[in-house]
């Protein structure tokens, strides 16, 4: 009797890729009075004594913006670059009601994008681990692995649902290049069909 070996080659039928959070790196051109926001605002959490930035929360889009008084910020949570822009208009709205002074527009920058991408494959990720190289696969610690990329420079995590994690780009065309680089390197080692 002969037997055959595991090595199932998946056919890829389904791609769906959906930005989870974005984070960005923001320049509103002004002072922020942290203590006086933070006494007056129902949104805020300041505690200067752990941490020198004030936290304003925004429902719609639902983010959380970290302020500091140099009048940089941090914007985590958006789902599209319009919610980024829609959450530093609310900011600003807000601060204007306690006189705060902008000397320009906003400078935005996206910092990170984390997006989840779901297919139909089901993986094995201890072959993969054997098959691929320059990957992180701890099954004790986390159940996915990790893939590194260098130029666009990310992370994917892996899971044997057919689930990935890319994390670290700053759009989502380069999220979708990064993917397309895994998606290669499993073709390559023969995990999927062509």
């Amino acid at each position: 009797m002969q037997t055959t070996p595991d090595t199932t080659v998946e056919s890829l039928t389904k791609i769906e890729i959906t930005v989870e959070n974005i984070v960005a790196s923001i320049n509103l051109h002004c002072r922020i009075p942290l203590e006086r926001v933070a006494a007056l605002s129902d949104n805020a959490e300041y505690n200067p004594e752990q941490f020198p930035g004030l936290v304003f929360r925004i429902q719609e889009p639902k983010t959380a913006n970290l302020l500091f008084g140099t009048g940089k910020a941090v914007c985590t949570g958006g789902k599209s670059l319009d919610d980024v822009k829609a959450a530093v208009g609310k900011v600003k709205e807000s601060l204007a009601g306690f006189n705060v002074k902008f000397e320009g527009e906003p400078d935005i920058e996206v910092v990170n994008l984390v997006a989840s991408v779901k297919t139909d494959l089901e993986l094995n990720l201890d072959r993969l681990a054997y098959k691929m190289e320059g990957v992180e696969y701890e099954p004790e610690q986390f159940p996915g692995m990790v893939f590194r990329t260098v130029k666009p420079k990310a992370a994917i995590l892996i899971f044997s649902t057919g689930r990935f994690v890319v994390a670290g780009t700053r759009n989502i065309e380069d999220a979708r290049v990064v993917f397309d680089m895994l998606l290669e390197k499993l073709r390559d080692i023969g995990e999927i069909n062509p």
